[in-house]
């Protein structure tokens, strides 16, 4: 009787596990795929009259996706990203920015989409770029460098360099070049040289003051420093009225070009001043410092390039 009844239960526990059902605990995911290759609106793109590049593909699911566009001669790199089945004008438009410097130029340029979930789709359109966007619309100038003005005022002028030393210029032919060596002296001291641009004395002849907002939130400082390989220490002073009452420290440690910005209110006040006067601004200051320890007398440099002031937001290469 008891064989019976084990019997019974192992035929009962067997049947039962049997019937059972493995549920999955989600969706199977499989990787999307392009269905229809990447294709771009116009293959001529001509940023100065306002063009827009607007690119198109589709997938067969809705699935995250990258487009990113890479200059040929420059390297330039813009990216854009979204999640969806359908890639059209409504999310994918180039207006001929660059992420990072370098900026783009008159140049080939790739457009190639990508499926992070499926390595293997990818999808490539190409088109030339016959004119450049204006970068500098609606911003404030205070140089691009492409000459030296001798009513600057410095201790030692700095030079004007061409695209042989630290190649190539993210903005134009040329770009400014200051070095020397700190320590020295009587008494020693970091300083090593600097160099002020009033408004007057800028590219554009602003007269007393740049043409600023007076909303300190809106204003940003952008400049282009390279990282000449020395322990540099550029000071940039803001002068409102005539003095300088407020700054920032540079310590270039990056490779190559970098595109600083950096908000008005950002920049330290020097001690005893409590206001915020950016529609006074009558010039910038330029101090170049070492970052050498006394008694150490290396030579420091400082290299940078298109000094530019722009209102609500950085400015964008």
């Amino acid at each position: 009787m008891k064989r019976k009844i084990i019997i019974a239960i192992t035929i009962s526990l067997m049947l039962t596990y049997a019937c059972t059902k493995v549920e999955r605990l989600g969706p199977i995911i499989r990787p999307a795929t392009i269905t229809k290759p990447l294709s771009i609106n116009k293959y001529t793109a001509d940023f100065a009259a306002g063009d827009k590049i607007y690119f198109y593909a589709e997938l067969d699911q809705e699935a995250e996706w990258i487009i990113t566009i890479k200059g040929k001669t420059t390297g330039a790199r813009y990216t854009i990203k979204g999640v969806s089945n359908i890639i059209d004008a409504s999310n994918a438009v180039w207006e001929g920015y660059a992420d990072v410097l370098p900026s783009f130029k008159q140049e080939e340029a790739v457009a190639t989409l990508t499926l992070p979930n499926n390595p293997n789709q990818i999808s490539k359109d190409s088109l030339t770029i016959i004119t450049l966007k204006n970068l500098d619309a609606g911003g404030i100038i205070v140089s691009d460098f492409e000459h030296y003005n001798p009513a600057w005022a410095s201790d030692w002028p700095p030079t004007i360099n061409t695209n042989t030393a630290y190649n190539p210029p993210p903005d134009g032919n040329n770009y400014l070049h200051m070095s020397g060596t700190a320590w020295q002296g009587n008494p020693i001291t970091p300083y090593v040289d600097y160099l002020t641009i009033t408004a007057a004395q800028s590219d554009v002849n602003y007269g007393t003051y740049f043409p600023l907002s007076i909303d300190p939130t809106k204003i940003y400082f952008n400049i282009m420093v390279y990282n000449t390989g020395t322990k540099t220490n550029l000071r940039i002073a803001l002068m409102e009225n005539g003095s300088a009452v407020r700054g920032i420290n540079i310590r270039p440690d990056w490779v190559g070009w970098k595109l600083i910005s950096v908000n008005y209110t950002q920049f330290i006040p020097d001690a005893g001043v409590t206001t915020q006067n950016p529609d006074k601004i009558t010039g910038v200051q330029f101090v170049l410092l070492s970052d050498n320890q006394p008694p150490q007398s290396a030579a420091v440099s400082a290299a940078f390039d298109h000094v530019i002031f722009t209102l609500n937001g950085p400015y964008r290469p």
